[in-house]
């Protein structure tokens, strides 16, 4: 089997297992890992998410919240 119909068939007792030790019997039955389900080759094509940029919302409200709570405070 190549990596691909390993993964797909890895994917298919996944869906039709009960629970978890379901499908790890299922697996052992047909000889296959869940680490099948995604092969190596394709991992490393994944590109990694980028971060998103840092909002300033926080500085913000550390500048206002203590005006405002000093306002508050005097009424």
């Amino acid at each position: 089997m190549t990596a691909d119909e390993r993964a797909r068939a890895v994917l298919a007792t996944a869906a039709a297992a009960h629970d978890a030790d379901d499908l790890r019997l299922l697996l052992d039955m047909l000889g296959l890992r869940a680490q099948d389900a995604y092969p190596a080759k394709s991992l490393a094509a994944v590109e990694p998410v980028p971060l998103p940029r840092p909002r300033r919302d926080r500085e913000l409200a550390t500048r206002l919240l203590p005006e405002m709570a000093s306002t508050v405070t005097e009424r």
